[in-house]
């Protein structure tokens, strides 16, 4: 699982994509599809199963830092292997490329759980686009951004997160819809009446 070190929003967004992403059949499936990876001495159903061993049983973090002028997204850093960095410097851009910097990173930390190597090497991306980090998150991006089109022949059913302020208005409204029978809503002057659905009513 990944979970957030950060108040950062945006970031927390882009963790819960992607904790989505990394419980979803259809993501694993692209992923196969995609063949062998570049640079990995471990196939690709490996590199599936252990994202998902490592997606159930441990904890990732994600933590935030600032870097005006790194070109960075973010990094992995495997003496501290159970984190990851995101520069908050470098968040002018798609929730779905902010996903795929997360899911990138979660990938190093998947490969440093094992003795197996599917990293790519140096930090330039040049030429890297066929080894898992890129790959897989290009694959994270594409499915975010709606890129990949869902069929019968597919499992990837992606939920869109909705911040927690309106995935309490749409509670209250279904549940003022649900109670229309027993709610009761009045106001005077400043004064609004807070309402029991079970029929009390408090001033």
């Amino acid at each position: 699982m990944i979970i957030s070190k950060t108040k950062n929003t945006k970031i927390n967004e882009a963790i819960w994509l992607a904790n989505d992403l990394l419980n979803n059949k259809g993501f694993y499936e692209e992923i196969l599809a995609f063949g062998e990876f570049d640079m990995s001495d471990a196939k690709t159903e490996k590199i599936i199963e252990l994202m998902k061993v490592a997606h159930k049983e441990s904890i990732m973090q994600v933590h935030s830092y600032f870097k005006k002028w790194s070109r960075a997204y973010g990094y992995y850093e495997p003496n501290r292997p159970t984190r990851i960095n995101i520069n908050t410097a470098k968040l002018n851009r798609s929730i779905g490329s902010l996903v795929a910097s997360i899911i990138h990173e979660y990938v190093h930390y998947v490969d440093g759980l094992t003795p197996l190597s599917f990293g790519h090497g140096s930090n330039s991306p040049n030429g890297k686009s066929r080894t898992s980090p890129y790959a897989i998150d290009n694959i994270a991006q594409s499915i975010i951004e709606g890129e990949y089109i869902d069929n019968n022949e597919s499992s990837l059913i992606i939920n869109t997160y909705t911040p927690w302020y309106k995935r309490l208005f749409r509670w209250l409204f279904w549940t003022v819809q649900e109670h229309s029978d027993c709610v009761r809503l009045s106001a005077h002057g400043f004064g609004i009446t807070f309402i029991n659905l079970w029929g009390h009513f408090y001033e």
